[in-house]
């Protein structure tokens, strides 16, 4: 008898591998028809609500979208940059993951601020974008997204 060593990492519960069973299709057919072409990069800001259908699609999905542009703008570096379009869709629709916002970053607080708000998983906790509007209009003329000073 051939004896197996044990496995290093735990199997997964039942109940999570049915989720991921169920989730996958749905996101692979997202990601198929939700890019024009494969070098697109639109899963780096997609809403979870857009992998997952959890949520029905609406302007809060562009309101996700507008934070991680707000992100990108802010820290120089575009959401899961490094990360292949499932595996991007596993970390955002099934374990509600964000990007990092790092403290080297150096990113204002009313900016962090309206990014998590817009990153919100459930839309309805998101701000519209009358909303936003009204948020940067606060924002101090003639300064940086972060911290640094303007040149």
């Amino acid at each position: 008898m051939i004896r197996r060593p044990p496995r290093s990492t735990p199997k997964p519960s039942s109940a999570a591998s049915d989720v991921y069973k169920r989730q996958l299709p749905l996101m692979a057919n997202t990601l198929k028809t939700s890019t024009a072409h494969v070098n697109a990069g639109t899963a780096n800001y997609m809403a979870p609500e857009l992998f997952t259908g959890h949520y029905p699609c609406s302007t809060k999905a562009d309101v996700f979208s507008f934070g991680n542009i707000v992100y990108e703008c802010a820290t120089g570096r575009i959401p899961f940059e490094k990360c292949v379009h499932f595996r991007i869709a596993f970390l955002v629709g099934i374990e509600d993951k964000r990007s990092e916002i790092l403290p080297e970053d150096k990113v204002r607080e009313d900016v962090r601020e309206l990014i998590e708000r817009c990153w919100k998983t459930d839309p309805k906790e998101r701000p519209d974008f009358t909303e936003i509007v009204q948020t940067i209009s606060r924002f101090p003329a003639k300064k940086n997204f972060d911290e640094t000073k303007e040149e």
